[in-house]
């Protein structure tokens, strides 16, 4: 018979694994009409990185590609909504990953790895890129794609990060060598977003960029979907405030990808343009 404190202990653990489960629960978003979702491994360098690729299955034209991050201690569940969304709007969207927890560097490079198999065809679904490249980075994501953004050749066309976070000055020391057209959404500041740290990683941005606080969001409003227990130390995630940063997204994007050297997302409710670069 087990010892009375070796049962609090497995009582214990199983209460706190049931809370886990339960708090990080996700809600797989519904795909839009025409678009398919297509899990695989992909092989980048040594590592191989789990992928969910969103695209319209039968797009008669090419489109562009985009590569969707997540924020720190997350996976590509959080941000399967942008996966739906994007391709729904006309984009083949790789929702990826990271394989590594805090090597950031090493993330970056695994970012443009998957990149540039995107660009040469070799991504594994049957959808064709018409050579337009997106970065899109939430939290931990924003830093990590925009690591990749700056070592990408030829560059990228856009690189949009959701309330980025820097760390040790990691992204500040390569923000001048991303010379592609920018756009940082950012929630209000907050210990999660290092109190927009990010304001200062991009201080010295080497192309053209806006920054944008969306008025009243948490750091979590970003993700797509979140969970209850992202939401106990962010905040309530609000429906009206994350389609702020969907709409600012897409229509970054838009006029990134329709040749606009220097797109710019208009100023309106709940959209506070803090600069333009």
């Amino acid at each position: 018979m087990l010892k009375r404190p070796l049962r609090l202990l497995i009582t214990f653990c199983a209460i706190t694994a049931i809370l886990l489960l339960g708090t990080t629960c996700t809600t797989i978003p519904a795909l839009p009409a025409g678009v398919v979702k297509q899990s695989s491994k992909v092989a980048c360098g040594k590592d191989s990185v789990a992928v969910d690729f969103y695209f319209q299955k039968q797009a008669a034209a090419p489109q562009p590609l985009v590569v969707v991050v997540h924020g720190f201690s997350r996976s590509r569940r959080y941000m399967a909504g942008w996966g739906a969304d994007l391709a729904g709007h006309g984009m083949i969207v790789a929702v990826m990953t990271q394989p590594y927890w805090a090597r950031h560097s090493l993330n970056g490079e695994v970012i443009s790895l998957l990149v540039e198999l995107g660009r040469t065809g070799k991504w594994p679904i049957d959808a064709r890129g018409n050579g337009k490249v997106g970065l899109v980075g939430f939290s931990m994501g924003g830093l990590t794609s925009l690591l990749a953004a700056a070592s990408l050749s030829p560059p990228a066309d856009a690189w949009v990060g959701l309330d980025p976070v820097d760390h040790a000055g990691r992204g500040a020391a390569k923000a001048a060598l991303v010379k592609l057209p920018g756009l940082a959404l950012l929630a209000e500041p907050s210990p999660f977003n290092g109190q927009n740290n990010a304001l200062a990683m991009l201080n010295d941005y080497g192309g053209p960029l806006q920054v944008i606080r969306i008025t009243g969001a948490t750091h979590c409003d970003a993700e797509s979907p979140s969970d209850i227990l992202g939401q106990l130390a962010c905040g309530r995630v609000d429906p009206k405030r994350h389609n702020r940063f969907r709409s600012a997204t897409l229509e970054f994007l838009d006029g990134a990808f329709g040749g606009d050297a220097h797109p710019q997302v208009k100023a309106r409710d709940g959209l506070e343009v803090v600069f333009n670069l």
